[in-house]
């Protein structure tokens, strides 16, 4: 629980991000890539809450990986690693952790 909610919060934070791609002057075909460029981030971190609402270790893997690649992103700014890379793999250790307590997997009720 702790862990979608902070994957929920992490994307609507990076989605504020979207809010930069507008520049006067620019043209509609400028700003709809500048968008779409600045929430692709957020869109990630959601895809994989898709993935890890169901099959968390499969999740926490993939929050990992995101970590990873925002590294090699951000390798020179302090901010990004702080604001991006700290939250997923904090994200990915709940996910692992949530799994590895039996309370992430989804069980059928039967009814």
């Amino acid at each position: 629980m702790i862990a979608r909610a902070a994957a929920i919060v992490l994307a609507l934070f990076l989605g504020l991000f979207a809010a930069d791609a507008f520049h006067e002057g620019s043209s509609t075909v400028d700003t709809v890539t500048n968008v779409l460029l600045h929430v692709l981030p957020a869109l990630a971190v959601l895809a994989i809450l898709a993935v890890a609402w169901r099959r968390p270790i499969l999740g926490a893997v993939l929050y990992f990986l995101l970590a990873v690649l925002s590294v090699a992103l951000f390798r020179r700014r302090l901010s990004g690693l702080v604001f991006t890379t700290l939250p997923l793999v904090v994200i990915a250790g709940l996910f692992l952790w949530s799994a590895l307590a039996g309370r992430g997997t989804v069980r059928g009720t039967g009814g």
